[in-house]
């Protein structure tokens, strides 16, 4: 299990992602952060972009009605 976990905190760093293992998911105080998120703040104009060409025309829609 430690292997798997040492394994899975390596993946997440080169990614960029956060790992948090758990006693149990409904108890905040189980919760053991082993590797913080890498908070990236995105190019607007290549957001806008992949809004565009990813996303159905309501989900841009949305998006956009949420924003104002």
């Amino acid at each position: 299990m430690k292997q798997t976990i040492e394994e899975a905190r390596r993946v997440g760093r080169a990614h960029g992602v956060g790992l948090i293992t758990m006693g149990d998911p409904r108890a905040w105080d189980t919760w053991n952060e082993l590797e913080e998120v890498r908070r990236v703040e995105p190019d607007p104009e290549r957001l806008d972009e992949f809004i565009s060409v990813q996303l159905s025309q309501d989900a841009h829609d949305r998006i956009a009605r949420a924003l104002h």
